[in-house]
C-alpha cells in the first residue's frame, strides 16, 4: 500500500513539474519571439538552427572523439580570449554597488580596512562579493587587476563545469555542441569586465549540477565516491548561495526532485548530508562575517529587511506614475523610503504596509497585468542587460569593438543578433520539451534544470527584479538547449532512415 502511495506521489509529481517547466519555457519564448521584431525572429530562429543542424551533419557526427576533444578545447581558448577581449575594450569606471565593492575591496586590500562598512551593514547580501574581490587585489598586490582576473576564472569556471556535465550526460558530441552554444552566448564573456555577484556566483550552480551527477552515479557503485561528491555538490550550492542567495536555485531543484522522484533510504541520507552541510557553511560564512568583516556582531539596524525587495519587486516604472526604472526593478525612491524608516524591525513594518498598499492599487486584475509586464520585462533581454552595464561608463568609447557592440547608434545588427541567439536557446528548449512530453520520458537532468527555471522565474515574479539577475543561469540555458538539440537531431535523422526506409521498401515492391 506505501508503494502504491509512493507511486501516485512521484507520477503526480513528474507531471505537474513537466506542466510547470513546459509554461514557462512556453511564456518565455512568447515573450522572445512575439514582440515588435517578430519577423526578424521567424526568419532568423530556421536559419540559425539549420546551420546547427549542418555542423552537426557533416562534421561532429562523422569525426573521432580525440577530434571532437580537440574542438572543446579549441573553443574553450577562445572563450578565454573573448573574456580578455571583452575586458580589454569594455571595462567601465565604477558604477551603482560595483562601485561600492571594488572601492571598499581596494582599501581593505591596501590599508586593512574600509571606510564602507556601513553600506555592508545595509547590504549583507555582498559580504561574499568583497571578500572575493578583496582577496583578487590582495593577490595583485592591491591592484584592482586580480579582482577582475578572478572575476574571467570564475566565469571560465562556468564554462568548464558545463562541459563536464555534458560529457558526463551524453559523451563529447553533447560537450561539443554546448561549447557552439556558449561561444555563441555573448552575454556569458561580456560580463567580464564587471566583477558583482552576478559574475562572481557564475560557476557555482553548474558545478553544483555537476557533482550532483557524480554523486547519483556513485550511489549504487561506491560509498566514499557517493558521499564526497554529496559534499561537494552541498558545498558549491552553499559558496554559491553566500555570494548571491538565488544562485542557490539548483540546489533547491536537486532537493525537490531527489525526494520527490527517489524516496529511498539512500537518497534520503543524501538528502540529510547536503542540508545540514549546507547549513554549517552558511551559518558559519554569516557568524565570521559578522566577527571579522562587520566586526559587529549585535543586531544590525541598518540591514535592509527582505521585504524591502518584495516591496520593490511590486514597483511601476516612473513612466507611468511609479518609481522604479522598470516593472519592479530598483527604485530609489523605495530606498529612501526603507532606509528613513526607522530600525530593521520598523522597516520590516513600514515594507509591509507599502505592499498591502500597492497589491490594493492594483486588484487582482491588475496585479495579474503587471507581473505578464513584469515577466516580459525580464525575460525579454537578450543582451542580460550586459549591455546597459558596459555602456554607463565605459573608459574606452573610441574603439571600434565599442561602436559596434555597446554604442546604441552603431550596435543594432549586434543586439539583433543577442536578442535572436537567445530566442534560438530557448526555442530549441521548447521543441525538445515537446518530443519528451509526447514520449512521456522527461529524464532527471532535464527535469532539475527545467525546475531551477521554473524556480527563478517565480522567484523574480516576487522581488526585485531585472534581466541580470539570471546571468549566473546561463551556463544552464545552454546545456539544457545542448542537451534538447541533440534530442532533436536523432528524432529528425530517425524520421528520415524511417523515410528512406519506406522508399526503399516501395521500389523494391
Amino acid at each position: 500500500m506505501l508503494k502504491k502511495i509512493q507511486n501516485i506521489i512521484q507520477k503526480s509529481y513528474i507531471l505537474i513539474v513537466c506542466i510547470a517547466i513546459f509554461m514557462i519555457i512556453l511564456l518565455i519564448n512568447i515573450d522572445h519571439i512575439f514582440n515588435s521584431e517578430i519577423l526578424i525572429n521567424v526568419l532568423l530562429i530556421p536559419i540559425n538552427l539549420i546551420a546547427i543542424f549542418i555542423i552537426n551533419k557533416l562534421f561532429i557526427n562523422k569525426a573521432k572523439d580525440s577530434n571532437l576533444l580537440k574542438a572543446i578545447i579549441v573553443l574553450m581558448i577562445l572563450f578565454v580570449i573573448l573574456e580578455i577581449f571583452s575586458l580589454y575594450f569594455f571595462r567601465v569606471k565604477y558604477n551603482w554597488d560595483f562601485k561600492w565593492v571594488m572601492d571598499s575591496a581596494k582599501e581593505r586590500a591596501t590599508t586593512g580596512t574600509t571606510q564602507n562598512m556601513y553600506y555592508f551593514k545595509i547590504f549583507p547580501n555582498n559580504w561574499g562579493a568583497l571578500i572575493i574581490t578583496t582577496l583578487g587585489m590582495r593577490m595583485a598586490f592591491g591592484n584592482e587587476i586580480g579582482a577582475y582576473v578572478l572575476n574571467i576564472i570564475f566565469i571560465f569556471l562556468s564554462v568548464i563545469f558545463s562541459v563536464l556535465s555534458a560529457k558526463k550526460i551524453g559523451g563529447n558530441k553533447l560537450a561539443l555542441n554546448l561549447m557552439i552554444f556558449i561561444i555563441g552566448c555573448a552575454p556569458l564573456y561580456l560580463y567580464s569586465p564587471i566583477v558583482y555577484t552576478d559574475s562572481l556566483s557564475v560557476a557555482f550552480p553548474i558545478a553544483t549540477f555537476y557533482f550532483w551527477l557524480l554523486a547519483k552515479e556513485n550511489r549504487e557503485k561506491s560509498r566514499k565516491k557517493y558521499i564526497f561528491n554529496t559534499l561537494m555538490m552541498a558545498i558549491f550550492g552553499a559558496i554559491g548561495y553566500c555570494i548571491k542567495p538565488v544562485a542557490g536555485i539548483i540546489l533547491v531543484a536537486i532537493l525537490i526532485d531527489e525526494i520527490f522522484s527517489n524516496t529511498n533510504k539512500k537518497t534520503i541520507k543524501q538528502m540529510g548530508i547536503t542540508i545540514i552541510t549546507f547549513m554549517i557553511i552558511v551559518i558559519l560564512f554569516n557568524r565570521l562575517c559578522e566577527e571579522f568583516l562587520i566586526e559587529d556582531t549585535k543586531k544590525n539596524d541598518l540591514e535592509f529587511p527582505m521585504t524591502h525587495w518584495i516591496m520593490m519587486g511590486l514597483s511601476t516604472p516612473e513612466s507611468e506614475g511609479g518609481t522604479s526604472i522598470g516593472y519592479g526593478a530598483y527604485s530609489q525612491k523605495d530606498a529612501d523610503y526603507t532606509t528613513l524608516s526607522g530600525n530593521y524591525e520598523e522597516k520590516k513594518k513600514a515594507n509591509i504596509e507599502k505592499i498591502k498598499e500597492r497589491l490594493k492599487e492594483f486588484g487582482i486584475g491588475g496585479y495579474i497585468r503587471f507581473l505578464i509586464k513584469k515577466f516580459d520585462y525580464v525575460w525579454n533581454d537578450g543582451s542580460y542587460y550586459s549591455l546597459r552595464l558596459i555602456g554607463w561608463d565605459t573608459i574606452n568609447t573610441k574603439s571600434i569593438p565599442y561602436k559596434l557592440i555597446v554604442d546604441k547608434n552603431h550596435n543594432k545588427i549586434f543586439k539583433i543578433y543577442m536578442n535572436n541567439y537567445n530566442n534560438v536557446l530557448f526555442f530549441i528548449i521548447l521543441v525538445g520539451l515537446v518530443l519528451s512530453l509526447l514520449k512521456k520520458d522527461i529524464n532527471q537532468e532535464e527535469r532539475v534544470l527545467g525546475i531551477s527555471i521554473v524556480g527563478i522565474a517565480i522567484f523574480l515574479l516576487i522581488w526585485e527584479a531585472r534581466s541580470r539577475y539570471i546571468y549566473f543561469m546561463l551556463p544552464i540555458f545552454c546545456l539544457l538547449s545542448a542537451y534538447e538539440f541533440i534530442k532533436i537531431y536523432n528524432y529528425a535523422e530517425n524520421k528520415l532512415k524511417e523515410k528512406n526506409k519506406g522508399k526503399i521498401k516501395l521500389l523494391n515492391e
